[in-house]
């Protein structure tokens, strides 16, 4: 589940056949892969949800093999057709018994090592099942460390962005705690059917719901909310800022008024609702901000502007004695931003950082507020694949202890080579040594294994995109010590070619000043190239593209 290596494998061990049956919960490009590994007159048994709720696109070329493609939701055939569901139950249950089905491959943990059970089940090594035994061992309980988190059924609670997808969640989680009344912004009100059926279901949990078109970045909009709170509803208890505004871009790229159009609800409305509100008597003040804040993102350099200052802005209330809790939320996989975007959230997972549920975010937040934190991160990293988010070569001090403690990556310590044995090598050598360090490195980016990169293709065939392109080159000048424009990875060169150029850049007496840029070879051919061929660019690839030219151009080359 961690590769798409699988489909390949599988028609291998089958001399080429396939299976018969699939039965799959993996998503994305993992769907296609299982198609490929099936057999003439196969089926494909769907039980995951997400590429069906976000509608994911399914090429039909391989049903030219009459195959068939079965979607199946338990939870509806449970709450619809129970007595199928039971009937099967029995059915599985006697075979069992009788021996007809034997059990599933698993390793058994007194309950008492749950801690050792799950870390082994983090690796993703096992096959089957990992189950916890009650047998033989007494396990003490006790009361919970925390009374659960409840709402005030005679107060008003303010939901900035709570028509969006996580907002609603919120929301939801507010009513069925018990809040009397809610009142949710949002710049346009309600703009969707999906949105309509889950206002329509926060009332049915009993709560009072409101919706309020206003943009929270101005400051008469959020006193016309206030003013009608304090005329016709309880008094306000609380606020939730969860309102954003993401448009990515590179640093070269940003202009004042994609600067203003990402700062606006974060900045400027968290600092309307904190002015207009510091006189009263709430409860809670959430901000919801961002891991780009504390890692840093390439091409979000605006949105992680916006979201330190939410940061700052919950120690600048606690500090003067107001209710404040900001959380840098991670990757939340099953509503919001992200779970709309399935190609940003992949790029996330190769980068280690990994999706949470809404179950899990809520309560997480339910225990940061139990505990009265300032500012808490809620994210879910696997630091052995984990190198930082593109922003720069190297991962920062801060966080090196835990890439260190989680694994030290792809290739087994101490088999890649140092850039000071690299300076030391034979000029013959010096270019095999870069090689196995590029290749290493390149694997990570694209989220796969050095040993299965095709080292004479294109990097952009290899699917190199214009932030993967910035990581490379970032972590190229922060390793090997060699400024590479973005032009020259956009020219497309192999992984083969570009270790020679490395390798003749760090060539004692040849190489340029450390401090200065490395000229690539024929900088003025590779726009051109490119834009001979424009047309069979990704928009990935034509954005590198525009960078390089950017980047040329100050660095004073004219194209």
């Amino acid at each position: 589940s961690r590769s798409l290596a699988f489909a390949d494998e599988v028609r291998e061990r089958t001399g080429g056949r396939g299976v018969d049956v699939i039965l799959n919960s993996l998503p994305g490009d993992a769907i296609a892969a299982g198609m490929a590994a099936l057999a003439d007159y196969g089926r494909f048994l769907e039980i995951g949800k997400r590429d069906i709720y976000q509608n994911s696109p399914l090429g039909l070329q391989p049903f030219r093999n009459n195959l068939a493609f079965f979607a199946i939701d338990l939870d509806r055939v449970m709450r619809e057709r129970p007595a199928l569901l039971g009937a099967l139950l029995r059915d599985v249950t006697r075979r069992v018994q009788a021996g007809e089905l034997p059990p599933l491959p698993h390793r058994d943990w007194p309950v008492g090592e749950a801690v050792d059970a799950f870390r082994f089940m983090q690796h993703g090594k096992h096959i089957g099942k990992v189950v916890l035994s009650l047998r033989d061992q007494l396990v003490p309980a006790g009361p919970p460390e925390n009374e659960p988190v409840t709402f005030r059924a005679d107060g008003t609670y303010v939901v900035a962005g709570g028509l969006g997808g996580f907002g609603l969640e919120v929301a939801r989680w507010m009513a069925e705690r018990g809040a009397g009344t809610l009142v949710l912004l949002g710049r346009r009100g309600i703009t969707t059917p999906e949105a309509g059926h889950a206002v329509a279901a926060l009332q049915r949990l009993g709560a009072r719901v409101l919706v309020r078109a206003a943009d929270i970045g101005r400051g008469a909009d959020v006193a016309a909310v206030l003013a009608e709170i304090d005329r016709d509803l309880p008094p306000l208890r609380g606020v939730i800022h969860a309102a954003m505004v993401l448009e990515d871009a590179l640093l070269t790229n940003l202009d004042r008024d994609l600067l203003e159009r990402v700062l606006a609800p974060k900045v400027q409305g968290a600092w309307n609702l904190h002015a207009q509100t510091a006189g009263r008597p709430l409860d809670l003040f959430v901000l919801f901000s961002s891991l780009s804040s504390v890692f840093g993102h390439a091409g979000q350099g605006n949105y992680a502007a916006a979201n330190a200052f939410l940061d700052a802005l919950a120690w600048h209330r606690r500090a003067s004695g107001l209710p404040a809790l900001t959380v840098n939320w991670g990757y939340l996989g099953e509503v919001g931003y992200l779970a709309r975007r399935g190609e940003l959230g992949e790029r996330l997972e190769r980068q280690g950082v990994l999706s949470f549920t809404v179950q899990q975010a809520l309560a997480l937040l339910e225990k940061a507020l139990q505990r009265e934190h300032v500012q808490v991160s809620v994210m879910r990293l696997e630091w052995s694949r984990w190198r930082g988010l593109g922003v720069t070569g190297r991962v920062s001090p801060r966080f090196a202890h835990l890439c260190r403690s989680g694994d030290a990556g792809p290739a087994p310590a101490g088999t890649l080579p140092r850039l000071d044995a690299i300076l030391a090598a034979a000029p013959a050598e010096r270019q095999n040594l870069v090689g196995m360090l590029l290749r290493d490195k390149v694997a990570r980016v694209l989220g796969t294994e050095a040993g299965r990169l095709d080292g004479d293709r294109p990097l952009l065939q290899l699917g190199l995109d214009s932030l993967m392109a910035v990581e490379l080159r970032n972590w190229i000048e922060g390793e090997l010590r060699v400024n590479l424009p973005i032009a020259e990875l956009m020219r497309s060169p192999s992984v083969s070619r570009l270790a020679v150029l490395l390798a003749e850049q760090l060539a004692p007496g040849d190489a340029p000043d450390r401090n200065g840029t490395a000229h690539a070879t024929d900088l003025d051919a590779a726009p051109a190239e490119l834009l001979s061929r424009v047309d069979d660019l990704s928009g990935d690839q034509v954005d590198a593209l525009l960078t390089a030219l950017l980047e040329a151009r100050g660095n004073g080359v004219n194209r």
